[in-house]
């Protein structure tokens, strides 16, 4: 899509923004919504306060609508990594997905938010809810992000551990540093570990795992989230 004009894009980002605000807009939307925040260039950046302050203030569709729309706006979105944080840890388990899928959206410019990411993620491994999947999802970004993760599968609970496994096998060849703590895994007492540890760490081991070492692969595995979330196809 055609870069806007920046004046015109200057007012339609707040806009669009209200949009979000105002009422949670079905899953299709989001592709379009992508196009033009992307449109807008760095006039986008004038939607984030208004985000910030549906993330504090709005009804549970739209605050989780507005997260997803941050995650969308990349690095001009930094100034709700606080607010996305604290969203985070909500008891409403809509409005913690939606700011866990912010921060995956959010890519390279979520590494603000890696520390509490993986301090919530440690509290609590064996569940499902909030930042497991995300966090596994910027393991191809940042090495801290996919060790928090290989250090879970030396965790007692046996769910916990379960659930690590597959979380590396999301990062691909990335992970190729959480091989010995996947090796280590495989010689659990635990048949279901150790099944699941040895096949996610062959896979590591073969060459189509991808490799994602380089900035620019770590860049177009970014965009490749942005984008698949914005058309549905996440992986």
């Amino acid at each position: 899509m055609r870069e806007l004009p920046e004046p015109r894009a200057r007012e339609a980002a707040p806009c669009l923004a209200r949009l979000f605000a105002e009422a949670s807009p079905p899953h299709q939307l989001f592709g379009a919504a992508h196009d033009a925040l992307e449109a807008m260039g760095p006039a986008a950046a004038e939607a984030v306060p208004i985000l910030i302050a549906q993330l504090r203030t709005g009804n549970a569709g739209s605050r989780a609508a507005a997260a997803r729309a941050l995650g969308l706006l990349g690095g001009a979105a930094r100034p709700a990594v606080p607010a996305l944080l604290a969203m985070l840890q909500d008891d409403g388990r809509a409005n913690a997905e939606a700011a866990a899928t912010a921060f995956l959206l959010l890519g390279p410019f979520a590494r603000p938010a890696l520390p509490a990411l993986i301090q919530a993620y440690e509290a609590d491994p064996a569940s499902l809810r909030g930042p497991m999947v995300p966090l596994a999802k910027l393991g191809t970004l940042f090495p801290e992000a996919r060790q928090a993760i290989a250090r879970v599968l030396a965790h007692p609970d046996e769910n916990a551990r379960l659930l690590a496994v597959p979380a590396l096998g999301l990062i691909r060849g990335a992970a190729a540093d959480c091989l010995p703590a996947l090796d280590a895994a495989a010689a659990s007492s635990t048949p279901m570990v150790s099944v699941a540890a040895r096949t996610v760490a062959k896979q590591l081991r073969q060459p189509e795992a991808g490799d994602f070492s380089t900035p620019e692969e770590l860049a177009r595995r970014a965009e490749e989230m942005r984008r698949g979330f914005a058309s549905g196809r996440l992986e």
